[in-house]
């Protein structure tokens, strides 16, 4: 079953990933590092507990006026998870590089984009509907 970015799929994700340069631009991807880093972090905060799906992994981009002016900034992740049965979403802040949690808030009344185990659900209980399948026979499908 397909958990979001959770667990192995992280974990391919990552694996699919560039290595890091020396000293990376600000704005560049999340290296397959940097995710298992924030990874590691969530994991270790309990926020990728059951249920829980990652719906967004990627990078928090820095200030433009740090970027634009050359300072040294933190690599950071964003991430969205997702609790389907409390219907909560969860917006995270990490730093891929202290290997802290930045800040973490619950977003009331937001539900995450539409997903593959969303889409997959939604198949089996539109399949399983008998108005559905009336449907289909009255059009001879």
């Amino acid at each position: 079953m397909r958990r979001g970015l959770n667990g192995v799929l992280l974990l391919v994700l990552a694996a699919g990933c560039r290595q890091a340069p020396a000293s990376p631009h600000p704005l560049d991807p999340l290296t397959a590092s940097e995710i298992r880093d924030a990874q590691s972090v969530l994991d270790a905060r309990g926020l990728l507990a059951d249920g829980m799906r990652v719906m967004l992994l990627d990078l928090h981009e820095p200030p433009k006026a740090d970027v634009l002016a050359g300072r040294a900034t933190r690599r950071e992740a964003f991430a969205v998870l997702y609790d389907a049965t409390h219907n909560a979403t969860r917006e995270v802040v990490i730093d891929v590089g202290a290997r802290t949690l930045r800040s973490s808030r619950v977003v009331a009344g937001v539900e995450p984009s539409f997903d593959g185990e969303d889409a997959a659900t939604t198949e089996t209980l539109v399949r399983a509907s008998e108005p559905w399948h009336a449907a289909l026979a009255r059009r001879g499908i």
